[in-house]
């Protein structure tokens, strides 16, 4: 007998479909804050995203990039999101690996989107976790700056230190980083080549697949 043929993960249609109805939304409801592209063409599972700071916080005047990706059976399965910019954030990991709740916790469920993921990273930046950091050094350093009531200032030099890849990255990504709130609340823009206004979700809906997946974790549950 010759040796079992194994098979690689595929894709499900409502994956699929699920991430290009997602970023035609975010295309259509400019979701403030973020710049976001395919990192390949047709190929809906790795999201290269930019992240603007968000005025009148730590990260007033940074643009973060990161990767954004999906598991083949999305929305069942929490989607990852990785700083490729450096971070000194009591919440993202020395590799930028994010960790929230959201992904991690078992607080993840299918009704969520990618816009759930990026509105909770701007929350880690306008307010880091410090009762489950991952970043020892900066939930330190940054308790300190909180409880001098801003006067110990150690957690501010270190972000200071990364001002100049914050400038660098969006020279590459040829962006203008915004510096009021009213620019930060129109730069949300999905680019134009990402989605194909021909492409219909119609055909690739199989909401048979979310069903057995959930009948299957409710199975699992009971036993």
């Amino acid at each position: 007998m010759g040796e079992p043929v194994t098979t690689e993960p595929q894709p499900t249609t409502m994956a699929v479909a699920v991430l290009y109805k997602e970023i035609a939304e975010l295309k259509k409801g400019k979701l403030e804050g973020f710049r976001v592209r395919l990192v390949r063409e047709n190929d809906p599972f790795e999201w290269d995203v930019g992240v603007y700071g968000p005025p009148n916080t730590f990260y007033h005047g940074a643009y973060l990039k990161a990767t954004m990706r999906f598991p083949f059976n999305y929305p069942m399965q929490a989607p990852e999101f990785h700083f490729r910019t450096t971070m000194f954030h009591p919440n993202v990991f020395a590799n930028g690996m994010v960790y929230m709740s959201i992904l991690y916790d078992g607080t993840w469920f299918p009704t969520m989107s990618a816009s759930n993921v990026m509105l909770s990273v701007v929350s880690l930046l306008t307010g880091p976790d410090t009762d489950w950091p991952c970043n020892m050094d900066a939930a330190y350093l940054y308790n300190r700056f909180r409880n001098s009531h801003g006067k110990d200032t150690a957690y501010l030099d270190r972000l200071a230190l990364q001002k100049t890849e914050w400038k660098e990255m969006a020279l590459l990504d040829d962006v203008v980083i915004p510096d009021t709130v009213e620019e930060y609340c129109r730069t949300a823009i999905v680019e134009e080549e990402l989605v194909d206004e021909e492409f219909t979700l119609g055909g690739l809906y199989d909401w048979s697949e979310y069903s057995s997946a959930s009948e299957a974790e409710e199975n699992e549950t009971d036993d």
